[in-house]
């Protein structure tokens, strides 16, 4: 399965924007640490496997997005560089926990820096895929149980558009 992960991931055609001052200015004056950002980049054949419109999410922390790819494992971008190889986003802030708490999800999606991608997408903090992450980062910060994610969403695999179908966090922005 990691290998055929790999592969899907390579067969892309490349995309890059400009990114546009408002997108800027919101992320520096109104969006929070914690925030994550669901996003469509178009051409991926991996978006043929991935349900629901949106095919990555990261978590904003200081100027950075912290994600997790085949490519990098878990790792973190400036926001500027991040998003200009999305077409599509949009920023989502947690109504479950404390402003406090969301900033610390970011703050241990810092610590989990370095970790491989997880080829396999089961559900171990080890190795993470960028879902995941979040998943386990809102664990740790607010200090919950770990739950299945079939428990919130019907299914094993926990993907970027579950996060916006959920009750659980609030559309700040969207951009498209």
């Amino acid at each position: 399965m990691g290998a055929i992960t790999k592969l899907i991931s390579k067969i892309s055609w490349p995309y890059k924007r400009k990114v546009l001052e408002p997108e800027i200015k919101y992320f520096n004056t109104l969006a929070s640490d914690g925030d994550i950002y669901i996003t469509y980049r178009p051409w991926q054949l991996g978006n043929l496997f991935i349900p629901g419109g949106y095919d990555h999410v990261g978590i904003k922390i200081g100027n950075y997005i912290v994600d997790a790819t085949v490519e990098n494992g878990v790792s973190k971008t400036l926001f500027k560089d991040w998003i200009s190889t999305y077409k599509k986003y949009k920023v989502l802030h947690p109504t479950f926990c404390s402003k406090e708490e969301a900033k610390a999800a970011g703050e241990y999606a810092l610590e989990l820096i370095g970790r491989d991608y997880d080829k396999t997408f089961e559900l171990d903090p080890s190795e993470l895929y960028c879902s995941e992450l979040i998943w386990f980062a809102y664990i740790f910060a607010a200090n919950k149980q770990c739950i299945e994610p079939s428990q919130l969403f019907n299914h094993e695999i926990i993907y970027p558009a579950d996060f916006d179908r959920s009750s659980m966090w609030n559309i700040d922005f969207f951009f498209c």
